[in-house]
């Protein structure tokens, strides 16, 4: 029976996917939990002496896909960003900040800090700042000072009756050998691409999911993005201009495809051996041969 295509409903998109002209694999976003797209076309109306309109003539078509992404994505605002991921190694590291808040009269360990960047200022309990302290030899607040021996960093002790603060906070700059960077220059904009959205789609008269495949190939990430830094407010919207396919045949802004076959919407841990017939081979049943009769 040939397949058929009837009413439906998209029930997830499992993963969007991102390639180059060349097909080279850019990056991926599994996170979306909604997304739509717009068309919109432009026109000119056609009126008699009147002013009544007797034809419309479309001239051109425009698309936008817009995704929420439940979950903050590197790859999603790298996209809109137009800069690429940078991953810190032990040959190139990346110069990152540190913040930390230490008890007064402790030490901490700075090893890694650029030289001439390490900055000490007070904190009272109740969130006052105090005085900024410079590096010396040892610790002394009525001088001032911090201590710094080597990569240990000491700071004064408490003392609540002369006002001396309870704690201290420690600013400086190192050199990450592990760690991520995300960037986003005022200069840099985001590359056209072919975006591939993966969805599982409900047949009402089916008890399996669906696959589906909308195709962009030539779409753009919009550069304007909110980035919500708050747990209460996780989810961020992303928007993709789906321009004219120019160097294809057929001037396309999308495809949809319904591919006969289940959606896969989970991945299994066991390992896969592809190199297997997944259907056994029947073993063959052998013929008795016959008693000739006297």
């Amino acid at each position: 029976m040939a397949f058929k295509l009837g009413n439906f409903a998209v029930k997830e998109i499992i993963r969007a996917v991102a390639l180059d002209f060349n097909d080279t694999l850019l990056y991926t976003i599994d996170q979306l939990s909604s997304a739509s797209i717009e068309v919109s076309a432009e026109s000119t109306d056609i009126t008699d002496k009147l002013g009544n309109i007797i034809r419309t003539i479309y001239n051109s078509k425009t698309a936008t896909l817009t995704g929420t992404l439940a979950l903050l994505s590197p790859a999603a605002i790298n996209a809109a960003s137009g800069s690429e991921l940078t991953e810190a190694g032990s040959s190139a590291a990346i110069t990152m900040p540190a913040v930390k808040s230490i008890p007064a009269g402790s030490k901490i360990n700075v090893a890694g800090a650029a030289a001439g960047t390490i900055k000490v200022m007070g904190i009272y309990n109740n969130g006052a700042n105090g005085i900024v302290l410079t590096q010396g030899t040892a610790a002394d607040y009525d001088a001032k000072t911090f201590g710094l021996d080597g990569d240990i960093l000491s700071v004064p002790d408490a003392d609540a009756e002369n006002g001396h603060p309870d704690s201290y906070l420690v600013v400086y700059d190192r050199d990450v050998e592990s760690g991520i960077m995300l960037a986003n220059y005022a200069n840099e904009f985001p590359k056209a691409v072919k975006l591939i959205m993966y969805a599982a789609i409900m047949d009402p008269c089916s008890s399996n999911y669906r696959a589906a495949y909308i195709v962009a190939p030539n779409a753009q990430a919009d550069p304007s993005m909110t980035i919500n830094l708050d747990s209460e407010s996780t989810e961020t919207d992303i928007t993709f201009n789906l321009n004219t396919d120019y160097c294809g045949c057929d001037r396309v802004l999308y495809y949809i495809y319904f591919p006969d076959e289940d959606a896969v919407t989970t991945v299994s841990c066991s390992v896969i051996d592809e190199s297997q017939d997944p259907t056994p081979t029947p073993t063959p049943t052998e013929t008795p041969t016959p008693t000739p009769t006297e």
